[in-house]
């Protein structure tokens, strides 16, 4: 089920609330965007940071870092990639904004 964060939480963070997104927005908003990706037949996706807003997957984007499969992987082998790429990214985003 998704569910808004509501305004009063995304504010309490004095940097903005960022998010980790495993797919290249805003195509493949949603609580299911790598398995969109790969029921499409995409093999060109990626993670993006973004800074939540009051709507789903839809805040002003931070970072893209573009992954591309030669074959697609199982689903959970494809998310762990996709996580080890959002972590690293989410780090260095991290970093800037201090």
């Amino acid at each position: 089920m998704e569910k808004i964060i509501p305004k009063e939480v995304l504010e309490i963070a004095p940097k903005k609330t960022l998010n980790v997104h495993p797919s290249l927005l805003p195509k493949y908003r949603g609580a299911s965007p790598i398995q969109n990706v790969i029921l499409d037949d995409t093999i060109d996706t990626g993670v993006t940071i973004i800074r939540l807003d009051k709507e789903m997957d839809h805040g002003p984007i931070v970072a893209v870092e573009r992954v591309r499969f030669d074959e697609w992987l199982t689903y959970e082998a494809t998310e762990k990639n996709l996580g080890v790429v959002g972590g690293s990214l989410i780090a260095q985003i991290n970093t800037r904004l201090d």
